[in-house]
């Protein structure tokens, strides 16, 4: 689950169990200030930090955004109109209804959204890419390219805007294809070896006779290429023969058949989430706030009362001839007390018999190099 979505799911599960209270932690305590949500309008003042309605706000939003990233979108909607009724000044939480209307189809409600967001925050790179995506779903890809400009006005570095212009560049037409390769040999700069950007870029090299620029692409590539099936590696090997001569007018059939293939490689989706939303998101979801002053994480006071007792493991069952290597605790109830997991190369269970044992004789690869490395301790 990319780190994202990892957060997401995190604060959407501590603001539903604590009631809203783990938001209180994020902020720093300042002297309330008193304003009025009845009379809140567009022009209103902000609420400041430490007030309460800064802090009701900050609660509900945060909810929201964590509903979004995770497509709960009845309550992710809920949230959002509440948060817009309640500090109207704010456009974070309109843009994000924007996106969420534009995931369902509803353009014109969408577009309401988002362009009074943008009025709201004329200089917000993140609503310029909503507002471009809502073009692209309307197949107006030259809209779209306008909004991603203006928005890498703001973030002139930024992989996802210049991705996004690449791509609405590309289907445009050919006569693209010079600002569509700078763009993605940009994104190249920062992410050298990334699969998805290299295989368009193999691509626009060869249309545009850069024989130098398709040759380094394919260097790239031959480098990453150690997992690749024979057949991709076929396909690599008389695509690197191109780029030892003149390249021909149109991209050879072998040529197109590599970038097919390279877009079914390991790696591939995860290198295109470096530079592109899902595309069943559409886009990205704005996390923070954009006129209300940022929260600011504070930690919470030590519990200097809190004591740890050291107890050794009882009722360890045999190995079977070798050791167990893994001690995993696993709540598997609201019960305090983890139930303990141990397992070794060859099978895993539950030192209380709630568990399955599981037979990893098979898959010997599966506990200790997945389970032991991103949950567990493994034992020396």
């Amino acid at each position: 689950m990319p780190k994202r979505r990892r957060l997401a799911v995190i604060v959407l599960f501590l603001v539903i169990l604590t009631g809203g209270a783990v938001v209180l932690l994020l902020m720093k305590e300042r002297p309330p200030a008193v304003i009025s949500a009845d009379k809140a309008t567009d022009s209103a003042p902000l609420p400041e930090p430490g007030s309460a309605l800064y802090e009701k706000y900050a609660q509900i939003f945060l909810l929201a955004v964590a509903a979004l990233d995770e497509e709960q979108d009845r309550l992710a909607g809920d949230k959002l109109s509440e948060a817009i009724e309640l500090v109207p000044g704010e456009p974070a939480a309109r843009a994000n209804r924007g996106l969420l209307r534009l995931r369902h189809n509803k353009f014109s409600e969408a577009a309401a959204d988002l362009d009074r967001a943008k009025k709201l925050a004329p200089d917000s790179a993140e609503i310029e890419m909503l507002l471009g995506r809502l073009a692209e779903k309307q197949s107006d890809f030259p809209k779209a390219a306008r909004h991603f400009r203006k928005a890498l006005e703001h973030e002139p570095k930024n992989v996802m805007i210049l991705y996004a212009l690449a791509n609405s560049l590309s289907v445009q037409g050919p006569e693209n294809d010079p600002e569509y390769q700078r763009h993605l040999g940009t994104i190249l700069e920062a992410q050298p070896y990334n699969l998805a950007v290299l295989t368009d870029y193999i691509g626009v090299a060869a249309r545009l006779g850069d024989r130098a620029a398709f040759g380094q692409a394919l260097e790239r590539l031959r480098r990453i290429s150690s997992p690749w099936s024979g057949e991709t590696l076929a396909l690599l090997k008389r695509a690197e023969s191109l780029a030892s001569g003149p390249l021909p007018a149109e991209a050879p059939v072998h040529l197109i058949q590599l970038q097919n293939v390279l877009r079914g490689q390991p790696g591939f989706g995860r290198s295109r989430r470096g530079v592109a939303p899902h595309e069943a998101l559409l886009g990205e979801s704005v996390e923070h706030f954009l006129r209300l002053a940022p929260l600011r994480p504070s930690p919470s006071p030590a519990d200097m009362e809190l004591a740890f007792a050291v107890e050794p493991l009882t009722k360890v069952p045999a190995a079977g001839g070798t050791r167990w290597n893994t001690i995993l605790p696993v709540w598997l109830t609201r019960s305090p007390e983890p139930s303990i997991l141990v397992a070794n190369g060859r099978e895993a269970r539950f030192l209380d018999g709630t568990g399955p044992h599981l037979d990893l004789a098979a898959d010997t690869k599966r506990v200790d190099s997945v389970v032991a490395l991103h949950f567990g301790l493994t034992v020396s």
